[in-house]
């Protein structure tokens, strides 16, 4: 074999392998699953530290969304908003942002008190760390909206105090 059909042939070879690794590697996203644009937001307290280790989720608010669009808050308050845990971004459209952190507790050890910026729920076994009022899609007034084909990033401040 001559030099130039070896190299032809390892030449093609390698391109194969290449196309075979791309499309393993791609994501296979689910049907329906629209564009997502990259939403990135900021958290802070009502005294304007970063709020680390809180969820943060987005409720859209003029359309469903069938897609749990959420993430967790680092030591600088950043979350990076995922889809489904898996996708980045969020769908264009208009959103309530929810930001919940609690912890559980069990009542039969005793109710355990309330410290500085904490609320304890007795009934439910909880101790609040950010006003309940955020967590609800009703009455969180932290509102976004996403625009198509633009990232997004932002701060909100927590302006309610839980105690």
């Amino acid at each position: 074999m001559d030099c130039n059909r070896l190299m032809n042939r390892r030449n093609l070879i390698a391109l194969f392998c290449i196309i075979g690794f791309a499309s393993c590697s791609r994501e296979h996203r689910p049907a329906g699953l629209p564009d997502l644009m990259p939403c990135e937001l900021t958290i802070m307290n009502t005294d304007g530290s970063p709020l680390a280790g809180a969820t943060v989720r987005l409720a859209a608010t003029e359309a469903v969304i069938p897609w749990a669009m959420l993430g967790k808050t680092d030591e600088n308050g950043n979350v990076k908003i995922m889809v489904n845990a898996r996708y980045a971004g969020a769908p264009a459209g208009k959103y309530r942002v929810l930001v919940f952190k609690n912890t559980g507790f069990d009542k039969t050890r005793g109710i355990p008190e309330a410290k500085q910026n904490t609320f304890v729920d007795a009934e439910a076994e909880l101790i609040w760390y950010v006003h309940p009022v955020y967590a609800d899609e009703k009455s969180s007034p932290l509102e976004i909206e996403v625009i198509d084909k633009q990232v997004f990033q932002t701060t909100l401040t927590l302006t309610k105090s839980i105690q």
